[in-house]
C-alpha cells in the first residue's frame, strides 16, 4: 500500500470537510451509519498525515 503524503493546504481541506460533515450530521437521519462510516473514513485519512496532525496537536 502507496502512503501519499498531502500538503498542508490539502490536509485543511480535508479538515474542513470533515467539520462540515459532522456539523450537518442529523440523529433522526436514515442514512446516519453510512455518513458516520464516511467522517470515519476521513478522519483516518487526516490522522495518517502525520506532518498536519503534529502541526494541530
Amino acid at each position: 500500500m502507496t502512503t501519499e503524503i498531502h500538503t498542508m493546504a490539502q490536509c485543511s481541506r480535508k479538515l474542513v470537510v470533515l467539520l462540515n460533515k459532522i456539523q450537518k450530521l442529523e440523529s433522526k437521519d436514515e442514512l446516519l451509519p453510512y455518513k458516520l462510516d464516511d467522517i470515519k473514513s476521513l478522519a483516518r485519512e487526516l490522522e495518517h498525515e502525520s506532518e498536519f496532525v503534529s502541526g494541530i496537536r
